[in-house]
């Protein structure tokens, strides 16, 4: 005779099999919680419990996150490949709401590299943010040090012009006395 029930797992020993915190498994399963199973965000006072398909997409969402892939960029991504386990071809919507038409896009399931065109405008979009982020702040580090390379030529000069106006002092006294 043979059980059919699924094993579950304690968020605790699901945050030791991925390596993270347990309150990163808990905000992870609200998070995703389309993409889990039932029993991973259960109704209050009922225990929250993981399946082994919970731990293996919560191992994917720890991996897409490792990238830097923001929290839609990782749903759309783990529902795109959930449907795309079933089909050759995953469609995605037109940007335009009011467009009917649909862009078809080639995938193959086990191709590495069969990333939606829509995963990698988001990840060339988080890239060229990181990017201009880091150009800011360079640009306002480097304002900054013009500054204050003003500020101490400044200082300088009134320095220097006031030394000059003391030894000018000091030889015409010796000349008058």
């Amino acid at each position: 005779m043979t059980d059919n029930t699924e094993i579950h797992y304690t968020p605790q020993a699901v945050a030791k099999e991925i390596k993270v915190s347990v309150q990163s498994v808990r905000r992870w399963a609200d998070a995703y919680q389309d993409l889990l199973s039932d029993a991973s965000h259960p109704a209050p006072g009922k225990t929250r419990l993981y399946t082994e398909g919970d731990i293996k997409k919560l191992k994917q969402i720890k991996d897409l996150r490792d990238k830097g892939l923001t929290t839609d960029a990782i749903t759309i991504k783990l529902s795109e490949a959930t449907k795309s386990q079933s089909k050759d071809t995953t469609q995605i919507a037109s940007p335009d709401a009011t467009d009917t038409t649909f862009t078809a896009i080639q995938t193959a399931p086990d191709a590495p590299d069969s990333t939606p065109v829509s995963i990698v405008a988001l990840d060339a979009i988080n890239t060229l943010q990181r990017r201009f982020e880091a150009l800011e702040s360079s640009v306002t580090e480097s304002k900054r040090n013009q500054r204050d390379g003003v500020v101490m030529f400044g200082v300088g000069f009134v320095a220097a012009c006031g030394l000059f106006v003391l030894l000018l002092l000091l030889f015409m006294l010796r000349n008058y006395l």
